[in-house]
């Protein structure tokens, strides 16, 4: 993943979807674990160090990964017990030369097709997955 190019991928789309301050928040702890694995496609990572890097409540978070997810800026897997959840960024970048098939009937897709219909059409042809 090229950390410059997520990143503005990500600010040109909060552009036409915004995100609340707490899944910003959120979204750039996620962005810098993921950069310390080493870009692992799916990272898992203890609420409490999602505390500590995004400065949110337990509470705070929860709202906010369902926000990222609703969006698909991330794909969570909850996991049982105290097992910490299973994460992957979405690549929102437009340089990508990974894409998900659009026929397949993804919750992924889904939301992007939701997206595609209010953002502009020349960023809206692929849904790129890192």
């Amino acid at each position: 993943m090229d950390y410059v190019k997520q990143m503005d991928g990500f600010y040109n789309r909060i552009e036409v979807q915004p995100l609340s301050d707490a899944a910003i928040s959120l979204w750039h702890s996620l962005m810098h674990i993921n950069c310390r694995t080493a870009w692992m496609k799916e990272f898992t990572v203890p609420t409490i160090t999602l505390r500590t890097k995004s400065s949110l409540s337990e509470s705070a978070i929860n709202r906010a990964r369902k926000e990222l997810k609703k969006k698909g800026y991330i794909i969570v897997q909850s996991r049982r017990g105290n097992q910490s959840p299973i994460y992957q960024i979405a690549c929102l970048t437009e340089t990508s030369n990974q894409s998900v098939d659009p026929t397949e009937d993804t919750i992924f897709n889904k939301i992007w097709r939701t997206i595609r219909e209010v953002t502009k059409p020349q960023l809206a042809n692929t849904l790129w997955v890192c």
